[in-house]
């Protein structure tokens, strides 16, 4: 039924503390001074410990058990391109569905639309935070530009107060270097990328916290991906004889301050890599092809650890498509949950890594297909099934995370018009409420409990 928003995207670590070149500051990169010296790709280094500090919003876990019943449906405004559904959040009661013409909040108990956020006088709206990044303090994030459709000029960012339904402030940072738009929420900051490169703006007020210069280590980031506690920086880096492109290579800050906490190096014949999770790290590992040689690469929380896990085994196929920000795949403490494609006959499969050794701990067969991931944490993953038919229940199921044993296992009433690719579902206890992404209906939101 559901598939989660296709996220617009976002955004070798070196920790800080770490033993640097001799002769060099720390590559902090919020000073943009001289252009640093030409060099290969940074040597392997990692993190003493794990990312620490406020985050962004927990993810209340979601309870799989009993029967649901549709409480409330909620029209939108606009033509069809107008209610094109960029994101949705929910937080403290109140359920937030993003689109072009801004953001607009409802009581997720009942329905009832509590407030309306507006672009910017002659600006649009291009983006919502998304994912495990979503909210931080109840805060999301947006960008605006007078062309949607082309996210380059999208270079006003702004924080909306899920509680007060108030856009506390929204400023130009520029355009950035990179494909897509960088944003999302985490501890007390708002992170996007602009013409500074990476940029943490403190999140009530808008006022520059610190940036990362793009070009530190002639690196030069091409996507980054906000965390709850950090950035993920995909980036190629250049030798020194003629500019040659080395291996791409992923670092991670830390969000709080900026400061690099570790860097790792890519193999040389990966053309087509892509974070898939952050905390944490997993990233897609693409070689071209047929596709049989790629693989996922999952890193600890210290990026010491590394492991390649085969696209194909005994499990399936591993989709290595949709990420965390699509509700694809979830990462957290040391274990990435990712999904099998489902096709030719064979079932999709749930599928749980160990970011520590790079076992699989277990995969079990979905009976429903694939699913959006809703929450994971305490030992349990909980998801809702992406598609089903017409007239049949939604299943919601948990799962242990100890052997991947159905913890719970409840339903939630088919609804036609949220039934379709793009849309997005929250959870909170029992409160589910999915945010339709079909712009030919005038239905924006439909909440079960």
């Amino acid at each position: 039924m559901l598939a989660a928003l296709a996220a617009v995207l976002v955004p070798r670590l070196i920790g800080d503390g770490g033993r640097q070149p001799q002769g060099k500051r720390p590559s902090d990169g919020t000073s943009s001074s001289s252009p640093p010296a030409a060099s290969s790709a940074p040597p392997n280094q990692s993190a003493r410990t794990a990312p620490s500090g406020p985050g962004s919003d927990v993810r209340t876990a979601a309870r799989a058990e009993g029967a649901r019943e549709k409480k409330w449906t909620a029209d939108v405004p606009g033509g069809d391109d107008e209610r094109f559904l960029l994101g949705g959040w929910l937080h403290g009661g109140t359920a937030v569905r993003v689109d072009r013409l801004g953001a607009r909040g409802y009581d997720a108990a009942t329905g009832d639309e509590l407030w309306t956020v507006k672009p910017p006088k002659g600006l649009r709206t291009c983006a919502a935070s998304t994912g495990p990044s979503a909210t931080s303090g109840g805060i999301g994030a947006l960008t605006f530009g007078k062309d949607p459709d082309r996210q380059r000029g999208c270079t006003r960012v702004g924080a909306v107060d899920t509680g007060s339904g108030k856009l506390l402030w929204h400023k130009d940072i520029g355009e950035s270097n990179g494909a897509g738009i960088t944003l999302g929420m985490t501890g007390k900051a708002l992170v996007a990328s602009g013409e500074r490169g990476t940029v943490a703006l403190d999140r009530t007020t808008g006022e520059e916290l610190w940036h990362y210069t793009d070009g530190v280590d002639n690196c030069a980031p091409f996507i980054r991906t906000v965390g709850p506690r950090t950035v993920v920086l995909l980036q190629t880096c250049f030798h020194a004889d003629a500019g040659a492109a080395s291996a791409n290579t992923v670092r991670e800050l830390d969000a709080g301050t900026g400061k690099v906490r570790w860097t790792y190096a890519l193999p040389g014949n990966v053309t087509e890599p892509r974070v898939l999770t952050t905390e944490p790290v997993a990233v897609s590992l693409g070689r071209g092809g047929d596709g049989s040689k790629d693989a996922l690469l999952v890193l600890d929380l210290k990026g010491r650890a590394h492991h390649e896990i085969p696209v194909k085994g005994p499990y399936g196929e591993l989709d290595l498509v949709r990420s965390e920000e699509r509700g694809r795949m979830l990462s957290e403490g040391d274990v990435v949950i990712a999904q099998t494609k489902g096709f030719g006959g064979e079932q999709a499969e749930l599928v749980a890594i160990d970011t520590d050794s790079g076992e699989v701990r277990f995969h079990r067969p979905l009976p429903f297909g694939s699913m959006d991931l809703l929450s994971l944490g305490d030992g349990k993953v909980t998801g809702m099934a992406d598609y089903t038919y017409p007239d049949e229940p939604v299943r919601i199921v948990r799962f242990d995370l100890a052997e991947g044993a159905t913890d719970g296992d409840g339903t939630l009433p088919y609804v036609a018009s949220v039934d379709g690719i793009g849309n997005v579902a929250v959870a909170s206890g029992r409160q589910v409420v999915v945010f339709a992404s079909s712009s030919k209906s005038p239905i924006g939101a439909v909440g079960f409990g």
